[in-house]
C-alpha cells in the first residue's frame, strides 16, 4: 500500500462509493406492482458502471506504476476540498434559497473552484442548465423542486 498511485486510491474510494451506492439502490422501495423496470434498476445500472469504471482505473493504474508522493506532487488538493465546501454549502442552501437560484450559484462558482475563468460561459451554462432542468421537473414530470425565495 506504500506504493500506491493517486490513481489506485480514488479507484479504490470509488468502487467502495460504488457498492454503497448499489447496495443502498437494492434497498429502495419497490412498487406492489409487477413491473420490469421499479425505481432501483436505474441506480444500480449507475452504481454497477462506477464499479466497473473504478475495476478498469485500478488495474490501469497497477501497469504504470509510480511513486505515490510523485503522483500527488502535481495535485491541487485546495481546489477539491473547495469544491467540497461549495458542495456542502449547496446542500445547506437547497432548502432555503430553492432550487433554481442554488443550483444557479453552484453551477457558476463550481467552475471557478477548479481553476475555470471564462465566467461569462459558467454563467450561461448554469442558467440553462438550472433554468432547463427547474422546467424538466417542475412542469414536465410534475416533480416539486424547492422553490426557496424566488415566486415562481
Amino acid at each position: 500500500m506504500r506504493g500506491w498511485s493517486a490513481d489506485r486510491w480514488i479507484a479504490t474510494g470509488t468502487g467502495a462509493l460504488a457498492l454503497w451506492f448499489m447496495w443502498s439502490a437494492w434497498n429502495l422501495p419497490r412498487f406492489r406492482l409487477t413491473t420490469v423496470i421499479d425505481a432501483h434498476v436505474f441506480p444500480l445500472v449507475v452504481g454497477a458502471a462506477m464499479f466497473v469504471f473504478s475495476v478498469l482505473l485500478w488495474v490501469q493504474s497497477g501497469a504504470r506504476r509510480r511513486e505515490a508522493s510523485v503522483a500527488w506532487a502535481g495535485m491541487d488538493l485546495r481546489r477539491g476540498a473547495l469544491l467540497a465546501i461549495l458542495t456542502l454549502l449547496y446542500i445547506v442552501v437547497l432548502e432555503p434559497l430553492g432550487y433554481l437560484l442554488s443550483t444557479f450559484v453552484f453551477l457558476l462558482l463550481a467552475p471557478a473552484a477548479l481553476g475555470w475563468r471564462r465566467w461569462w460561459v459558467s454563467a450561461v451554462v448554469a442558467l440553462l442548465f438550472a433554468g432547463g432542468t427547474y422546467y424538466l421537473f417542475s412542469s414536465v414530470l410534475l416533480v416539486p423542486l424547492p422553490r426557496g425565495i424566488l415566486p415562481l
